[in-house]
């Protein structure tokens, strides 16, 4: 655990409030460690007391009894019991069963002939406080029945842990204490039945996008299910296809009387150093900043920037130009997304508080709750454009290569390049490597 009593050299151009105590610590301990896809998940390994098939059937037994249940107490600790046999936090939102053991879900998969869904995230699904993007996952996005439908009867659904959600926790030193996750970004890996990678999801995007890739993610595993002497050549010629279609819909896209190609729209923040490819490159110790990987998805970083706060430049020299372009596409089409009855009550369940009020923040009237979500829908929005055509184009280029993916080496590849916190940085970006704290051990203090 890392503490200091001021923000200091932390984070550049970071601030905190003086007589503060900052905290950053790992969600999840031990338990929430990193698992190499596609082992098991030791994060839950000899955890599961039933079989995965009773299992689910005690779910449904559980939210029964949840949905006639009117006395509070016992409502509370049947929706505890829901969470647990479902293998996720807020389950009586979205109603999932999720596998914890890959090889589980592959036999579930080739019993039913359904593609798997492979949630990776930072911390796991069934705590709070998982990465910023999984807590908006179960409680903005799954809810939702258009979404919620398409992943129960389409897919098998599975979770594993990348590594531990870094938690911050702000103490004021008067009694009021804030917590926060800091950095990571999680996505949903499409799996054919045997746990082969066939396309991945980054980050979040709205209910409609969202059902829409999921759509065309789950024919493409079917397809190549069905033509395994051909599936390489398949899925390559899927990915172009595909990378066709968003430079055909987005190829003449101008912004502010400057056009925008698809190539464009590259990830835009510069490529993570991973001192692990770049043999003696001197310069390659420095592991990318969280304030890089912060940015790639746009929802979170406005739960996130205001504790770590840094201009992002990129080697294309147009970061501001590009976030601009995907900021006014939220603008102009946050509007438009719809969350339903279902999701707006999981957001609301998690009790949202008014921060411009004095004292002990107050919850939310209706009217800023409205407010709330209108801006999170502009937050949505641009996270949808930009994972579209910048994230997901890019893995689109990856499947249409030449080379055969595994699991293991696309999720190696999507956190090193894409969300910026590669393996080889224990740190995640938080700790600068030569940066002068004036704090006695660099405020160091391990529990191991």
């Amino acid at each position: 655990m890392i503490r200091s009593r001021l923000a200091l050299a932390l984070f550049s151009g970071g601030t905190l409030l003086l007589g503060s105590t900052l905290t950053i610590g790992c969600g999840g301990g031990e338990r929430a460690r990193a698992v190499d896809p596609p082992s098991v998940n030791v994060a839950t390994q000899g955890e599961r007391s039933q079989s995965p098939r009773d299992e689910r059937e005690e779910l449904k037994r559980l939210l029964t009894a949840f949905d006639g249940e009117t006395h509070a107490a016992r409502k509370a600790e049947l929706a505890s019991q829901i969470d647990k046999t479902a293998h996720q936090r807020n389950a009586t939102a979205t109603r999932l069963y999720w596998f914890t053991n890959l090889e589980d879900a592959k036999a579930e998969a080739k019993r039913t002939h359904r593609p798997i869904l492979s949630l990776r995230l930072l911390g796991r699904l069934d705590e709070e406080y998982s990465c910023a993007n999984s807590r908006f996952f179960r409680t903005a996005l799954y809810p939702n029945a258009i979404v919620r439908d398409a992943m129960e009867k389409d897919f098998v659904l599975h979770w594993s842990t990348e590594r531990a959600a870094p938690l911050m926790t702000i103490d004021f030193g008067d009694g009021r204490v804030v917590k926060r996750t800091v950095t990571g970004n999680s996505l949903h890996y499409v799996l054919d039945e045997q746990g082969r990678p066939v396309d991945a999801i980054p980050g979040l995007y709205d209910p409609e996008a969202f059902r829409q890739r999921l759509d065309a993610a789950r024919d493409l595993a079917k397809l190549v299910s069905a033509n395994e002497d051909t599936r390489e050549e398949t899925l390559r010629e899927a990915h172009k296809a595909e990378l066709r279609r968003l430079a055909s819909t987005f190829g003449r896209t101008a912004f502010k009387g400057r056009s925008v190609r698809l190539e464009d729209l590259r990830p835009f923040i510069e490529k993570a150093k991973d001192p692990k490819l770049a043999g003696n490159d001197s310069n390659a110790v420095n592991a990318p900043a969280a304030t890089l990987a912060m940015p790639v998805a746009a929802t979170k970083a406005v739960v996130e920037f205001p504790l770590v706060r840094a201009r992002v430049e990129t080697e294309e020299g147009h970061a501001l130009f590009l976030t601009n372009f995907f900021t006014q596409k939220g603008e102009r089409t946050g509007g438009n997304i719809v969350l339903d009855e279902h999701a707006l009550f999981a957001m609301r369940a998690k009790s949202p508080h008014d921060w411009q009020s004095t004292g002990a923040p107050a919850l939310v009237d209706d009217a800023q709750f409205g407010a709330m979500i209108a801006a999170f829908k502009r937050s949505m929005a641009s996270d949808t454009a930009r994972n579209e055509l910048s994230l997901h184009a890019e893995i689109h280029r990856w499947f249409a290569g030449d080379e055969k993916i595994s699991f293991a080496s696309l999720n190696e590849r999507v956190y090193r390049e894409l969300f910026k916190t590669p393996a080889s940085d224990p740190w995640l970006g938080l700790m600068p490597p030569f940066a002068y704290t004036g704090i006695e051990d660099d405020g160091f203090v391990s529990s191991r």
